[in-house]
């Protein structure tokens, strides 16, 4: 995550690789940089077909990933990036994402994705039943840190260094997702004025759990998914009058309109100052290495206070 927190260049040292690090930034990839990875593969359809996705993520080409996931067929992680990824066609997105929820039932994040899927492709009463089952599948999960380390491993054997590496598959991780959680949320609250009072209190709680399910899961994860979250809390109530019952237990509307815009408040104070990744990488690789394994241990929100921590402590 970019920032504008600035760091200090320093003076480079004998066996200073920082010179290094800043042209690696600005290498492109190609597969032919990959092609001895990908063969030490062979043999294992699991490893394979993840480093087939992995490369064609780095070098977009989706081709690759269609190939590396019909290898592994059953895969939730790259059947995740199948659901979720630009590149395919709707069609291919809405039968990624049902293969995913029979691969990983359990995965909440799942039935939201299909859920989503199949609201574009016109079928309302299917998502909204999709939207229902998610309240018993316990896990949230984006396969983010999968992805990641699966990447890191191709960097790596592309030829740049594992800082490098680790900056550049943390920096640019999809969260395309998050644009089609948003997209059912405006759908679901198009559909209330058409609907019984009932019915209509219903989906205001199944749109509600949207944004709380993923502004819970992304405390653990990105910046971006958490103010998505917070966002799709919010939507999920406006038209609602302020003094009606909402979907959050012992609040009002206008209550839990105030208790999500504070906390909303509250995480843009924690995060007003974010750290430079570039500048950081280049003047402080080895702090730079440290934020990134607390972005993928505790999520990015406590290592960006870390970061300041760490920083003002050095001082």
């Amino acid at each position: 995550m970019i920032g504008s927190r600035p760091v200090a260049p320093q003076r480079a040292r004998p066996g200073d690789n920082r010179p290094r690090i800043a042209a690696e930034l600005d290498r492109l990839i190609t597969i032919a940089d990959l092609e001895s990875w990908l063969a030490s593969k062979e043999g294992d359809s699991h490893s394979l077909g993840e480093a087939l996705v992995t490369a064609g993520l780095i070098t977009n080409n989706p081709d690759l990933i269609r190939r590396g996931i019909e290898t592994d067929p059953e895969n939730g992680h790259l059947l995740f990036i199948g659901a979720t990824l630009p590149a395919f066609s709707a069609e291919e997105r809405v039968a990624m994402s049902k293969r995913l929820l029979e691969a990983d039932p359990e995965n909440g994040m799942a039935a939201f994705i299909h859920a989503s899927h199949l609201m574009k492709a016109g079928q309302p009463d299917a998502a909204i039943e999709m939207l229902r089952s998610a309240t018993n599948r316990t896990r949230m999960d984006d396969f983010g840190i999968e992805t990641q380390l699966l990447t890191d491993e191709a960097y790596g054997a592309a030829g740049l260094s594992p800082i490098t590496a680790k900056v550049l598959s943390t920096s640019n991780i999809s969260a395309s997702y998050l644009l089609d959680m948003r997209t059912l949320v405006r759908s679901l609250k198009g559909m209330e004025g058409t609907l019984t009072t009932g019915e209509a209190s219903e989906l205001h709680s199944l749109t509600a759990s949207i944004g709380q399910r993923l502004a819970n899961q992304s405390r653990s994860g990105s910046l971006l998914g958490q103010l998505m979250g917070f966002s799709l809390e919010v939507a999920s109530l406006a038209g609602l009058p302020d003094d009606a019952p909402s979907p959050y237990t012992g609040l009002t509307v206008a209550q839990a309109r105030e208790s999500i815009l504070a906390e909303r408040e509250a995480f843009r104070q924690e995060t007003v100052n974010l750290p430079d990744v570039e500048k950081i990488l280049t003047a402080d690789p080895e702090l730079m290495g440290r934020y990134i394994d607390r972005v993928r241990l505790t999520g990015e929100l406590e290592a960006v206070k870390w970061f300041h921590r760490e920083t003002e402590r050095g001082k």
